[in-house]
């Protein structure tokens, strides 16, 4: 069976997988027995990364120990794949692939499949505090000279079709800035009801919803809400809410007010 494993910062939207058949979850620490566990077993083996742009120094030895292990075990089919994205972004690229798995595609459709899905997909997300991620190396270089705390500005990042994490515009108060998010994903998308959009959240399901009606025009019932994972949850500290779409631009466009 194939089994297709993303970190535990995806979140995953079940209704497009058609369950969690062939979608694993990274555990935390030992990496190497995890991966030769699934290979040991039979399983063919493929592993959706975080934008490798965003990894961190545990990110690049899990990329390492997938190296090791398809050495060690040559007849295994076991392959690594630089999403160039993160969090629901990922997700919706899993899910089309556990879809087609579920269908009976091979291994290698299954690859060919991701790798057609990768750099088409944007996730943009606001955070109603920033205390806990501005202490994050890769969120304090996209923060730079932010400011306006004091004024309850809220940011909104990006991270783009070409895996970098970007502070893409701010708003006044959190429900504005999500709402924002419909705006940015409607001008910056292309053909997203056919790819499904997803809204994830962490404690802000009132808010999530909201949007999922906005998006009512544009996509009908194409569109996903999900609550982020546990390990989201942690290392952001704060409430939020992301939207992940289809896109083809070089770059996200801020939104103009």
């Amino acid at each position: 069976m194939l089994k297709i494993v993303v970190d535990m910062y995806t979140n995953v939207p079940r209704q497009l997988a058609g369950g969690f058949a062939e979608i694993v979850f990274l555990p935390e620490g030992n990496y190497s027995g995890f991966f030769a566990g699934l290979v040991e077993a039979g399983h063919e083996v493929l592993f959706l990364q975080t934008g490798f742009k965003l990894l961190t120094e545990t990110g690049k030895t899990i990329k390492a120990v997938v190296k090791e292990i398809k050495a060690q075990h040559p007849a295994s089919r076991i392959e690594y794949l630089d999403t160039h994205t993160a969090m629901s972004a990922i997700g919706l690229i899993a899910s089309f692939c556990a879809a087609a798995a579920n269908k009976g595609s091979a291994f290698q459709d299954v690859m060919e499949l991701a790798v057609s899905l990768i750099g088409r997909f944007a996730v943009v997300f606001t955070v109603d505090n920033i205390d806990t991620i501005k202490k994050d190396p890769l969120f304090k270089k996209a923060l730079g000279g932010f400011a306006g705390e004091l004024i309850n500005n809220k940011p909104i990042f990006c991270v783009n079709n070409k895996g970098e994490l970007v502070l893409l515009d701010k708003r006044r108060g959190f429900k504005t800035a999500v709402n924002a998010l419909y705006k940015i994903a409607k001008d910056n998308g292309e053909n997203i009801a056919d790819y499904q959009v997803f809204i994830g959240h962490i404690n802000a399901k009132e808010e999530a919803e909201a949007l999922k009606l906005k998006f009512a025009d544009t996509v009908g019932e194409n569109v996903i809400v999900s609550e982020a994972p546990v390990a989201m949850a942690k290392k952001f500290n704060s409430i939020g809410v992301s939207v992940a779409f289809h896109m083809r631009l070089d770059k996200v466009r801020r939104e103009t007010a």
